[in-house]
This record gives structure tokens, sequence and C-alpha cells, in this order.
């Protein structure tokens, strides 16, 4: 039993009551088989009594016991006290207790939790549907713009790895287009930059991005972390060494500083 299957019998469950008569299961059996054929769907919301899935390219509809299919850009499942309906987020609204922002945080959560898990295809696929949904949110972008980052980073040199590496800048530049001062992209932008080569990366436009973000928030250790590397790039190892402090100042037990640290003070030359 395949883990999409085992996932399709729980939304199905979500559905219909473990008390279900013979009728019902019939009905349960359509949705699963339904279910089947949807390419992917959002992570489940879960708010007391209802629980929505956030579905992509696809409108559920119900005429006469049978289901049917029609094709919109952004819909959402919702499933409350044993019933289900569809909302089209374009025409319809969602009921007052729920917002998309829940919806589209949900989603960049499970986006988060692949990258962490180093599952960049997965994290992928589902912020580029998220972004479909909300076009306008610039922290999708960013978050994107890192998974292509860490393609990059794992992918053997090649033109791939090229185009992972442009990928990533588009994606940064997209979400700053949106909000010109998301911290998130500037840090995220400014860590690539310190590894892809010019024309896209360099040490002097990591400096650039880093000082933006400590212009608005100067308690970001990994600001600091990043604007030590910047300046060991430029062979300022003192000015490196200041950076690193500072991160330290703030965050003490930061592995990526004390190491970068340590570093700097065994080879205060570079």
């Amino acid at each position: 039993m395949t883990k999409r299957f085992l996932g399709v019998m729980l939304l199905a469950a979500l559905i219909i009551s473990s008390t279900a008569c013979a009728a019902e299961n019939a009905w349960q059996a359509k949705i699963v088989d339904f279910v089947e054929k949807i390419s992917t769907w959002g992570e489940p919301i879960i708010l007391q009594n209802t629980t929505l899935v956030p579905l992509f390219g696809l409108r559920l509809q119900t005429k006469e016991g049978e289901i049917l299919v029609e094709a919109i850009p952004r819909v959402v499942l919702v499933l409350e006290d044993g019933k289900f309906y569809t909302i089209n987020l374009e025409s319809e609204s969602l009921p007052s207790e729920i917002t998309t922002e829940e919806i589209y945080n949900a989603l960049l959560i499970s986006a988060q939790k692949y990258l962490a898990n180093n599952d960049f295809e997965k994290a992928r696929a589902l912020l580029e549907k998220n972004i479909a949904m909300f076009p306008e949110k610039a922290e999708s972008y960013a978050l994107l713009g890192k998974v292509f980052f860490k393609l990059y980073q794992n992918t053997p040199d090649s033109p791939e790895k090229e185009e992972y590496g442009v990928r990533a800048f588009i994606e940064f530049a997209r979400a700053l287009d949106i909000d010109h001062q998301n911290q998130e992209a500037l840090l995220a932008r400014a860590r690539a930059r310190l590894e892809v080569p010019e024309p896209l990366g360099s040490p002097e436009l990591a400096i650039e991005d880093l000082s933006q973000v400590i212009q608005q928030n100067p308690d970001r250790p990994e600001a600091y972390i990043l604007l030590g590397k910047a300046y060991l790039a430029l062979n300022d190892p003192e000015r490196a060494k200041i950076n690193f402090q500072k991160a330290l100042e703030l965050a003490p037990e930061n592995a990526e500083a004390k190491e970068a640290l340590a570093q700097v003070e065994k080879n205060p030359q570079n």
C-alpha cells in the first residue's frame, strides 16, 4: 500500500465517518478513486471542526451522485461535519473563521519542512503551486530562490547547475520586486552571492544586501556571519572577525559563527 493511497484513505476518512453505511462506503470509494487522480494537494489545515485541503488546478462538483471536474486556477476543498464542498478563491469567499492567509501559511510551512529535509523537488513543486494561488506573496519567491540555490549547491558543475543559480536569483528578484525590504530574500541572495560567480555574485554585492538587512534589523546574527565571510573573501580578516564576534554576541551558541571565528583566529592572514 503506497503512502499516496494511505493519504487518500485519510482524506476520505475525513469526509466519511467511521460508521458509514454501505451506500456511504460506495460514496467513499468514489472519492478515493477521484482523489487518486489529483496530481497533488496541499497540506491539510485543521481548524476546530473544519479541515481545508488546497487543491491545484481542479474544482470538485457533485451532481446526482456523480463527481465532476472543472479546471480552475485556485480551489480549496472544505471538509466540515462529515460533508465536503469546494470554494473557488477567485470568485467566492471562505467562511468568516477561515482566511486565505491561513491556507498560504500552511503551504509555506510545508515547503519549509521539505527544504529542511533536503527534499528539494517537493519543496519546489509546492512553492510553485503556492505562488500560482498567491502570486502577491514575496515570501514564497524568496523560499523558492533558496530551493534553487540548494539545488545549485548540490549539483555537479554542469549547465544544469548554472541554470539553478540563475533561477535562484530570478526568484530573489521577484520577491524583492514585491517587497524591496524583504529580509529573507536579501539574506538568501547575499549567501548566494558569496558562492555564485560573477556577474551574479561577488562579495561586494553580498555586502550591499547585508547592509540593507542590518539597517532594518541590527539583531540578525546571520547577517553578521555572512558579512564576515564577505570581508574574508575581500582579504579583510580584521573586519571579518569583528562581524563574527558581533554574531556571537547576538547568538552565543551559533555554530556557524563559532566555526567562522575559530578559522579566522587560526589563520588571521586568511
